[in-house]
């Protein structure tokens, strides 16, 4: 939920128990969370007002609901979250009653000897939830949600429930005799309301209610479950659950940006655009908390255009309030970067000098080291280094703030720790795409994103660009494949980032041209066969059929795997085990910074490549598994040699 919508989650268990929610909304989509759980979200109005809700189903358990409930928390940011399902009653209840859980007694944990000694775990709805839900059980309007014809009116009670791993079936269990000696003024029994409101409780200021139907009274609970009794006694439960949310006051609402620290050197403002990475950055902020007194940078490192410094960019404006000093350190030149950090002399109130001596005065710096060190609370931001040599001179010894640093280098393990940032999953494109351009069309969306191989940045140029002439998505990419180059270059950033996608990689490429040749030729041989797992024995020894400039390094592997690292150093390639990849539009812009005659030197060369790696007999079976990694390869090179041709 973002500041101007009203936004809740509601868990359920079982089946029969999300169908009962689901009828309540309307413009009901599907959506996959990047790690497989899958949602339902839709709208539900109330007045005025217009909740977004998602919707999931669980299965039975409190770790289930815990683990779902705290990812559907990070996944949807709600203002309230509600679980809501069957029970079975212990007291006072009769089936088709609703309870609303003042609190969950987790009654299995405990000590035993003799006897057993419980040390029951208690976790509450909160008081703003608790207190709307007497209201409406006071009131007879939550009635009039229930479909269909009501014999006798349910009755709905505010008070304590108990939730265990076991499903109570009868009243002569011991389970039934426990509960009632030890928690007698628990209504009902089930097996989610504990890891709920334990995920809640670690979320606050979230709202969280417990909302059960009495679905049976433990003896006959087969015979009522087959008789109905589950359905009836859910849909109850919703039409409680979303009599409540009519009735609810405007919910917690998302937070507003932090009160930036009085020292404060971000160049970029926030982007309001800003979309996923909710999990990354809730983990980066963990992990820098718990190594406050650690000497670790923490790295984000990735493909240029991937959003490492949008990433940094919303980390330092959400968490300002956290740090006394926010300083951003230009690193890709050390002078920039000496600059920079030396320029944080006169905020914290040591001797100014102009910033052309502060820079080359080492001892100016070293008074900022030892500055920050008694500041505490300070944010470094080290924005695109390019690796640990460049940062560790720049770091106070004694850590009383937190480092970060974006990088395209991978290899930081000797002073920090590595997050690596990928681009966008599908749901994340769309979700980017219909909130920047306000369109609507999800599939299109979906085909845009596809064609500009869900990179951030090409994904912010793509809106841009649709944003300024007004044209479709589907437009959009029929020019993208004409164009690709020139809509690659074209246009300023609405985040104010400086660099385009071609400008972004140009400059590593020209780094690479004058660095390493090898590496340099590897790059545009790359550019000609299918983006993912390129097999490093295709080329690896194959001298014969390279140019003088790869050819030395194909034949020593040694010499081959530098070249890589090379690449690797730049996130143009990735590398994992024997096989190479590099991003669709890295070989997009490779392929048209070279000439005609280039172009048709490396597509002729991958294609002789592939002729001689492929096997002979295809027809054998044995070489199946071969011919099936090297075809997508061979039907890229060949198909881009017969349009060079």
């Amino acid at each position: 939920m973002k500041n101007d919508k009203y936004c809740a989650v509601i868990i359920t268990a079982l089946p029969v128990e999300f169908n009962a929610v689901r009828r309540h909304l309307a413009d009901i989509r599907e959506e996959d969370h990047p790690k497989g759980t899958v949602y339902e979200r839709g709208k539900f109005i109330a007045g005025d007002r217009v909740w977004d809700l998602g919707v999931v189903e669980i299965g039975r358990s409190n770790p289930a609901a815990a683990l779902e409930a705290e990812r559907a928390i990070s996944y949807f940011d709600p203002g309230v979250v509600l679980l809501v399902g069957v029970a079975g009653g212990l007291k006072d209840v009769a089936i088709g009653d609703v309870v609303a859980a003042t609190e969950a007694f987790g009654f299995e944990a405990g000590k035993d000897k003799r006897f057993f000694l419980p040390r029951p775990v208690i976790f509450r709805s909160t008081y703003r939830m608790v207190q709307r839900a007497r209201a409406v059980a006071r009131s007879d309007s939550w009635l009039k949600r229930i479909s269909g014809h009501v014999k006798a009116a349910p009755k709905a009670f505010v008070e304590p429930i108990a939730a265990g791993e076991k499903v109570v079936a009868s009243t002569r269990s011991a389970t039934y005799r426990f509960l009632r000696s030890n928690f007698s003024n628990a209504l009902s029994v089930e097996t989610e309301g504990v890891g709920f409101l334990n995920a809640a409780y670690a979320n606050f200021p979230l709202e969280a209610l417990v909302i059960r139907g009495i679905s049976d009274l433990l003896d006959g609970k087969s015979a009522a479950d087959a008789a109905g009794s589950q359905e009836i006694a859910s849909h109850r439960a919703s039409a409680f659950a979303f009599e409540v949310l009519a009735k609810l006051g405007s919910p917690r609402i998302h937070p507003t940006p932090s009160a930036k620290p009085a020292i404060w050197s971000v160049p970029y403002r926030r982007n309001p655009n800003f979309a996923g990475r909710e999990a990354i950055l809730d983990n980066l902020h963990t992990r820098l908390k718990a190594t406050r007194n650690s000497t670790d940078v923490h790295v984000v490192h990735g493909l240029g255009g991937v959003g490492k410094t949008q990433l940094v960019v919303e980390y330092a404006y959400r968490f300002a309030k956290d740090y006394n000093v926010v300083a951003w350190l230009s690193a890709d030149e050390p002078t920039a970067l000496a600059t920079d950090y030396a320029a944080l002399a006169r905020p914290l109130g040591l001797p100014y000098q102009s910033a052309g001596e502060i820079a080359d005065h080492p001892t100016v710096i070293a008074a900022v080291r030892h500055k920050l060190e008694q500041v505490g609370d300070w944010l470094l931001i080290f924005d695109n280094a390019h690796g640990p040599t460049g940062v560790r001179d720049y770091l106070p010894q004694r850590l009383t703030g937190h480092t970060l640093a974006t990088s395209r280098n991978p290899n930081w393990r000797g002073i920090g720790e590595t997050i690596r940032l990928r681009r966008f999953d599908r749901r994340e494109s769309v979700a980017f795409l219909r909130k920047r351009t306000g369109g609507t069309d999800d599939v299109a969306a979906a085909r845009l994103a596809e064609a500009v191989g869900h990179l951030p940045l090409a994904l912010e140029q793509a809106a841009s660009y649709i944003e300024a002439t007004g044209i479709s998505y589907a437009q959009f990419v029929h020019q993208f494949r004409r164009e690709r180059l020139r809509l690659l270059e074209r246009g300023a950033v609405a985040t104010g980032y400086p660099h385009t996608v071609a400008t972004t990689w140009k400059v590593s490429l020209d780094r690479i041209r004058q660095t390493s040749p090898a590496a340099s030729a590897l790059v545009n041989l790359l550019a000609f066969v299918a983006s993912d797992a390129i097999p490093r024995e295709l080329i690896s020894g194959k001298g014969h059929h390279l140019p003088r400039s790869l050819a030395g390094a194909a034949a020593r592997a040694a010499v081959f795997d530098a070249a890589v690292s090379e690449l690797i150093r730049y996130s143009l390639v990735e590398a994992e085990g024997d096989v190479l990849s590099a991003h669709p539009l890295v070989q997009a812009v490779v392929q048209d910074l070279l000439t005609m005659k280039e172009r048709r030197f490396w597509a002729e060369t991958a294609v002789r490549l592939l002729d001689e790696a492929f096997p002979e007999d295809a027809d054998d079976v044995r070489t199946w598994l071969k011919c099936a990694r090297l075809l997508p390869h061979a039907l890229r090179a060949t198909r881009q040699a017969g349009i060079l041709t």
